[in-house]
């Protein structure tokens, strides 16, 4: 057996990974797969975790654990955020790999250009989004239908919180930006289309 000092920062992003996995699991069960992104420095590291859904009525959810120790490149602030994206246990028809792999580009997008951790924020209607997918823009929010155990972790001296990456349609992402997000909540409130199916009407 050959031994092996952790570094400061591997400490770090284990201790990290502890306490939001941790929270993870017990409210969301055991994930099926995981996808890691990293730089090719490795100054950031960024794990995605699929927890699938465990019947029709729960969903299905990625998160990440990680991106809250990345830095925005605009500002250099902290993001001190994670994700948590929510769908239904279909998937809206796509699988797991092709989901990891648009909410990966949506990382990536979000670290390079946005300016800070204001919410709600939107990102427009992109091709990257999944094919079969009419909710080709992004809503970042205070999460919404969580425990309230998951709205924030402290990990060291810091304080995480959870942010909603919800996919959403065109037509509900200029609601939400000529209208405001209390008007969105109304408008989604009143329909029979669940706000976790990425394939609802665009309306």
């Amino acid at each position: 057996m050959q031994t092996k000092f952790g570094t400061g920062a591997e400490l770090e992003f284990d201790i990290r990974r502890t306490v939001i996995l941790s929270a993870y699991l017990k409210h969301w069960g055991m994930p099926e797969w995981r996808k890691i992104l990293f730089d090719p420095d490795g100054e950031a590291r960024i794990e995605l975790y699929y927890f699938p859904a465990s019947s029709e009525d729960v969903p299905a959810r990625f998160a990440t654990i990680g991106l809250s120790d990345c830095r925005y490149d605009v500002s250099g602030d902290r993001i001190d955020s994670e994700w948590v994206l929510a769908l239904e246990s279909d998937l809206g028809g796509e699988s797991y790999e092709r989901v990891f792999d648009y909410l990966a580009d949506l990382l990536v997008h979000h670290i390079r250009h946005a300016a800070g951790s204001a919410l709600p924020r939107l990102m427009p209607p992109s091709l990257l989004a999944p094919e079969q997918w009419t909710a080709k823009a992004l809503l970042l929010d205070e999460p919404r239908g969580e425990d309230e155990e998951l709205e924030s972790f402290i990990v060291g001296d810091r304080r995480v919180s959870l942010v909603w990456a919800l996919p959403i349609t065109p037509s509900e992402a200029k609601r939400v930006s000529e209208e405001g997000i209390d008007r969105f909540d109304e408008y989604a409130e009143a329909s029979d289309d669940s706000l976790i199916d990425p394939c609802r009407p665009d309306e």
